[in-house]
């Protein structure tokens, strides 16, 4: 049976581009090939420079969880990231990002930690919810154009700021 242990990125430079991700997901590169660089991780993240780096919508991409979603959001802006767009649905949320290069990603508040998280029930109900969140998500970010992902940015960006700023008062 086969299981994921890298996702690679196509780039233009993945020198470049490791300095954003080894910051962001707190790693190292683990071997540096020139063209092609592999961070340490579970799954790995693969940096791999290409001629033609495909232009429009990525057919795959990450999604980050850790802690409170709007500092993370103002941390990786701080280090290059833009917001395309923030999503909240029930008990759960996430922000849609691109990295320096332009590669899409998503930040996301923890899985299964909405309010029914803490018995039986809720448990198997949070985890239907998140499904459902996740499903819709996809099914949204498949439909949008690099145009309307684009649109919000600054708005985004701010709104994440923002939220970063009133959760350290």
């Amino acid at each position: 049976m086969v299981s994921v242990t890298m996702v690679t990125i196509d780039c233009e430079d993945p020198q470049e581009l490791a300095q954003f991700w080894t910051q962001a997901l707190d790693t190292r590169v683990a071997v540096d090939w020139g063209d092609f660089l592999i961070l340490e991780g579970e799954p790995a993240i693969g940096l791999q420079r290409v001629e033609n780096v495909t232009p429009g919508k990525n057919r795959i991409h990450l999604d980050l969880s850790g802690g409170d979603r709007a500092p993370e959001v103002a941390r990786l802006v701080e280090l290059g990231a833009d917001v395309v767009r923030t999503h909240d649905v029930d008990d759960f949320g996430w922000t849609v990002m691109v990295d320096p290069a332009g590669n899409e990603f998503c930040v996301s508040d923890p899985h299964g930690t909405g309010a029914e998280a803490g018995d039986d029930q809720g448990e198997a109900a949070g985890s239907e919810e998140d499904t459902e969140a996740r499903d819709r998500h996809a099914d949204e970010v498949a439909d949008q154009t690099p145009e309307e992902r684009a649109a919000g940015d600054a708005a985004a960006a701010q709104a994440a700021s923002d939220d970063a700023a009133a959760d350290e008062r």
